[in-house]
Parts: C-alpha cells; structure tokens; sequence
C-alpha cells in the first residue's frame, strides 16, 4: 500500500451540520459546517456529508499531496459534487483553470510561522456566485515540521497536524 493511500485513508472528517445562528435559508439551502482534522482520532470516511444549496448536492474533502519522499506537505480542500461517484473536479475553482497557491490549498511551507502569518491568514473566503454559494475556512490548528534536504530537494516543511473549519451558506445570508 502507498503511503499516498495510507495518507488518503487516514484522513478523518469529523462533521458538525448545522445552520447557522440568526441565518435563515434561501431557496431550500442552510448553512453547512464541517470541520476536517489530520490526523484522524477515527476510522471515518474522510469526506463531509452531503449538502444541499439551490437543489444541488456537495460534499468536501481534503485531498493530500506527498512530495518525492512521501511527506505530507498539501491538502487541497475540495467542493465536489454529490451526485457522482468519481471524484470530479474541484468545485472551488469557479473557472477551472487557475494555477498557483489559490485559497483551497494549505501547503505545509506556508504555515512555518504560524496560521495567522500565512499568505491568506487564518480565514479564507470563496464567493461562488454561479452555485449561490459563499464558503469560509478558518484555519483552526496547524502544526508543521522541517523536512531535511536531499540532493533532489530543499528543506521544507512537512504536516504533522492541520484542522480547518468549512462552513458552506447561501450567498445571500452570508453576504449580510
């Protein structure tokens, strides 16, 4: 088994669903909120309960990405749909075709010197007009370590722990 697949599996979500106080739903829509934790203090699927906004269904993830010696050092948070049993594309990226360290990555480096010193803080906000939807993370633990160097790579950083906080509302109650 790879440790990209051991990674993967042990991956938690610990979900919390809930709508959000003094926030009423539009259209059939409430508020999500889902906290995703490495490591895991449990064996459970390591993607979010279905949602639902403006009749269709979602999910979060975080998907993990290892460098060549197999440190975790990116999570990349995913939106995808529900209602499909292959994982599609990540619903975040309103166009599809962004590059660079955009607002649903956490790279290990980032956080060397805390969460509240990273390039987007320890909040990140995602409008996603097109779905109805406003998405917030907050960055609620991390905790990283130095990889050495080698002679294929720089020293860097690897996770030992990320928590981050989803909370999914329609865009009009989050716009208030």
């Amino acid at each position: 088994m790879s440790a990209r697949t051991i990674i993967s599996q042990s991956l938690v979500l610990l979900l919390f669903s809930a709508t959000a106080t003094g926030a009423a739903p539009t259209e059939g829509a409430s508020a999500i909120i889902a906290v995703l934790a490495y490591p895991h203090q449990s064996r459970s699927p390591e993607r979010s309960r279905v949602f639902r906004s403006h009749g269709k269904a979602y999910r979060f993830r975080l998907n993990p990405e290892l460098d060549v010696d197999g440190h975790l050092v990116v999570f990349e948070l995913l939106m995808e749909g529900a209602e499909s049993s292959s994982r599609g594309e990540n619903l975040l990226d309103p166009t599809g075709k962004l590059h660079g360290y955009q607002k649903w990555y956490f790279a290990a480096a980032d956080f060397s010197h805390g969460a509240g010193k990273s390039i987007y803080g320890t909040t990140r906000t995602i409008a996603l007009p097109n779905r109805g939807l406003t998405v917030q993370i907050n960055v609620a633990r991390v905790a990283v370590k130095p990889t050495p160097a080698t002679s294929l790579m720089n020293a860097s950083y690897r996770f030992t722990q990320l928590t981050v906080r989803v909370q999914a509302r329609p865009a009009s109650v989050a716009a208030r």
